[in-house]
């Protein structure tokens, strides 16, 4: 049975506690088999999209998305998540 089914409410009482509500995308696999290829190629794209959303929309300047060749290597939401630590 998918998730969505199994709960009234999917974001769990997250999107009570958030500023701009809860957004929930369906991704291939399930609870273990999303976290293997090809499935969790799917599953990074999705959360890497979302950081990035996230962090422009709380920032006065624009996070550009790299481009799929860079997005591999690329530390910038480690960063950016570890600078909002900090400050």
């Amino acid at each position: 049975m998918p998730f969505s089914e199994q709960f009234s409410d999917c974001a769990l009482g997250w999107g009570a506690r958030v500023a701009d509500g809860v957004e929930i995308l369906t991704v291939p696999g399930g609870h273990v088999s999303a976290l293997q290829e090809p499935n969790v190629a799917t599953l990074a794209e999705a959360i890497r999209e979302g950081l990035y959303t996230g962090l422009s929309r709380g920032r006065s300047h624009s996070i550009a998305a790299p481009s799929p060749a860079v997005a591999e290597s690329d530390d910038r939401p480690s960063r950016a998540l570890a600078e909002m630590v900090e400050s």
